[in-house]
């Protein structure tokens, strides 16, 4: 609403009660009151009969008097001089900090010379003031945001609530929503209340700005708090049933009242979906992988869809908040380059070229190889573990040297210089390594059993053939060496024995080889037929049992099991009977290197991150 300025005579004139006079016999003659100007207001920047005043406000002003001089222009605050300019066209910096907070009456007061030619007109002490018509003026000062504000779940709806905005010209609240980091389409909500209850928030991470609106012309508002939510839709998980097949399940979240229902969907192509179960909330959200394989790939997505949705009008695919799985059939758990038991607790674990110990039972970290050297990239290639994980060795890239230590202290840092050992500058990942610290070492002249602890080499032998795999005893008294050929050796008083020598020309004759920890004396062979316990020192046969598989993953000591591959099977042997535990139809992707599997306790690892918890009974 605009409002018509009129300018009203406030004071004729000052001096002009003054009369004529003359000494003596004096005569009085009353002065003519000089004419009234006319007063033209040639520009006011003020179009609105209400000024909302939050930091400043400039007014232009322009006034005329014809042949008057306009020698003061003034505004009045509640009747009260505050601002004064000594000219007919200028501006006026109205400031909140002038004023208290609150509603203001504003009026200018104009000042003309009196143009009677008298003296006290040419003083400047005789004109005609006039006083303008009042404007509001409400004074806020918006200098702070809300004091505290909160997020809070109610009847599994999400609350929002905030300090109450106690100023002047309040007129209302606008919440405005935005989802997927301040990205998507802006909803807007409004309420005179200082809470507001979404009910259609689901769960999406989501940002909410809470503005302050007010009565004024000029629509102004004023950001009071803002809230950002992280995202907690309910998170699509695999598990092994007691049947040995593989369901996906998911949880509630804590804005379960919120929620009309699940869809699950079947990503098959971009272009391609299937809509495979739509479910009520409840208890046991799942839904069985008919035929799904350990490690197959699939790409599913739970659309959760809310009771009042903010547009019911889009379509769920675009709209509708949605958590997704694209990976391998398994129960989730962490990815690694190199696993392996130190005991029937933990288990020693590289991940992203850093090495940590992990409780098997929690698959969480307990502790991590942290030691830095200074200008030096930490990254560990590889380690090798002793057969009873008493050491693990890995290598120190800086120096070229060896670590050997204990992995249940990797605080404990320790290493050792290998050079005199390793001729050449030659490179390694790791070295194998005895429970009391001896190391089987190849370099391009000569393979050594190195007594590291006592820096004492025990033995060797020259040898520059390529090396394809060393290993040793716990008790470090045997070792082996697999080149084109391969070679089972002893130790006995500083001396080398060869116990076993396969073919030539790369005939193994045996596929698969590792040292009892739990008798040190006795080796474990496999040949693709049978699996053999011999004895390290003579490679007598103690006992056997026909294992017909094509690939011996791992054997896990401390649970005395042996993972197999065939046929897209995994099998699982007690390596003490040879008795069959357990037999998994799997994709063949579990046998390759990229994937390969790796059995710790009762559990099947894949590198990838996934894993297979194998019935108890």
């Amino acid at each position: 609403m605009y409002l018509r300025l009129t300018i009203a005579l406030c004071c004729v004139i000052f001096l002009f009660s003054g009369c004529r006079f003359t000494p003596g016999d004096i005569d009085f003659v009353e002065l003519e009151k000089p004419e009234e100007p006319e007063l033209e207001i040639v520009e006011l920047s003020l179009d609105r009969d209400t000024i909302f005043l939050t930091y400043y406000q400039d007014i232009q002003f322009h006034f005329s008097a014809g042949q008057h001089n306009v020698i003061q222009v003034g505004i009045l605050i509640d009747g009260e001089e505050k601002y004064t300019r000594s000219n007919y066209k200028d501006m006026f910096t109205v400031l909140a900090a002038d004023l208290d907070e609150g509603i203001h009456k504003l009026s200018f007061s104009v000042i003309t010379n009196s143009n009677s030619g008298s003296i006290a007109d040419l003083l400047g002490y005789e004109g005609f003031q006039f006083i303008s018509n009042e404007w509001t003026l409400v004074c806020l000062k918006n200098d702070r945001m809300a004091n505290f504000s909160k997020l809070e779940t109610k009847n599994g709806k999400l609350e929002l609530s905030w300090e109450p905005h106690e100023k002047v010209n309040f007129k209302r609240y606008r919440i405005t929503k935005r989802r997927n980091d301040y990205s998507g389409a802006i909803k807007e909500y409004y309420t005179t209340e200082p809470y507001f209850i979404d009910e259609a928030y689901v769960g999406e991470k989501a940002h909410y700005d809470v503005y302050t609106e007010y009565y004024s012309s000029d629509d102004y508002y004023f950001q009071w708090a803002m809230f950002d939510i992280e995202n907690t839709l309910p998170e699509i998980k695999i598990r092994t049933t007691a049947t040995g097949q593989f369901e996906i399940y998911w949880t509630n979240n804590n804005f379960v009242e919120a929620i009309k229902n699940y869809r699950l969907i079947n990503l098959v192509t971009p272009a391609d979906t299937v809509t495979l179960q739509e479910s009520l909330p409840n208890e046991n959200n799942s839904y069985l992988i008919a035929n799904g394989l350990f490690a197959d790939e699939i790409n599913y997505k739970l659309v959760v869809v809310p009771k009042h949705p903010e547009n019911p009008f889009n379509n769920d695919e675009v709209y509708y908040h949605s958590k997704s799985y694209d990976g391998l059939i398994g129960e989730q758990t962490f990815s690694y380059n190199q696993v392996s038991s130190i005991d029937a607790d933990e288990m020693l674990v590289r991940k992203d070229n850093y090495i940590y110990r992990y409780s098997i039972n929690t698959e969480n970290a307990l502790d991590s190889l942290t030691y830095n050297w200074e200008n030096c990239h930490v990254a560990y290639s590889g380690f090798t573990l002793s057969p009873q994980g008493i050491y693990f060795t890995t290598h120190e890239s800086c120096n070229n040297n060896l670590v050997l230590m204990n992995p249940g202290n990797l605080k404990s840092y320790q290493s050792y210089p290998v050079s005199h050992v390793l001729t050449g500058g030659m490179q390694f990942s790791s070295m194998p390594v005895s429970d009391n610290g001896i190391v089987v070492v190849k370099d391009y002249e000569r393979v050594s059993v190195y007594d590291v602890l006592n820096d004492n080499v025990i033995a060797s032998y020259e040898s520059n053939a390529y090396i394809g795999g060393l290993g040793i005893s716990s008790n470090g008294n045997y070792f082996y060496v697999q080149t084109s050929q391969l070679d089972f050796y002893k130790i006995a008083n500083n001396t080398l024995e060869s116990v076993w020598q396969s073919p030539p020309a790369y005939n193994y004759i045996y596929s698969f080889f590792k040292y009892d920890p739990q008798n040190p004396e006795n080796i474990i062979l496999h040949d693709g037929e049978s699996l053999y316990h011999k004895n390290a020192a003579d490679f007598t046969t103690l006992k056997s049992f026909a294992l017909k598989e094509e690939l011996i993953l791992n054997i896990d000591f401390p649970s005395r099991k042996l993972l197999a591959y065939s046929e897209d099977y995994l099998s699982v042997y007690s390596i003490d009977t040879g008795e069959l535990l357990h037999r998994i139809q799997v994709n063949p992707r579990v046998a390759r290197d990229q994937h390969h599997c790796t059995l710790i306790s009762n559990k099947i690892y894949l590198k990838d991150g996934i894993s297979i918890q194998l019935p108890t009974n």
